[in-house]
Parts: structure tokens; sequence; C-alpha cells
């Protein structure tokens, strides 16, 4: 049974010698920036959608929303502290 592992294991060492000798890995890093393309588009102007006034207007609808839902909250809190 052993000799029959032993076997085994020294074909998959084999094996996998004769597979790993005939594959082409580099071994160094041939790649130096006048061999790569670069690609850099610029940057746009900013959207007119997106301004600070616009953000602002976001910013101010988020906390009228916010108050509303702590109101509410606080109104659900107070009934029940009144019911008990």
């Amino acid at each position: 049974m052993h000799l029959i592992y032993l076997k085994i294991l020294f074909f998959s060492l084999l094996l996998d010698t004769f597979i790993s000798s005939h594959t082409n890995i580099p071994r160094i890093n041939n790649v130096t920036p006048k061999n790569v393309a670069i690609n850099i588009s610029p940057v746009g102007p900013i959207p007119d959608v997106i301004t600070l006034d616009y953000i602002k207007e976001n910013l101010e609808q988020i906390r009228l929303i916010k108050d509303i839902i702590i109101k509410g909250k606080l109104k659900k809190l107070k009934v029940l502290k009144k019911k008990m």
C-alpha cells in the first residue's frame, strides 16, 4: 500500500516538474514607463447641476425631513407616556 502511495507521489512530482519546466514565466518585470500606454483624459468642467447652491438646498431639505421625523417620534413618545 505504501509503495502505491510513493509511486503516486513520485509521479505527481515528476508531472509537476515537467509542466512547470515548459511554462514560460518571466523572472523580471520588463514593463517600463516607456512601454506602458497611458490614457489620461482631462477632467471636464463640473456640471451645472452640482453647484454650491444645489448642495445647500439639498442639505436644507434633508434637515427639514430629519426635523419632521424627530417631531413625529417625540409626539409618539409623549402619547405613550400619557397612556402609561
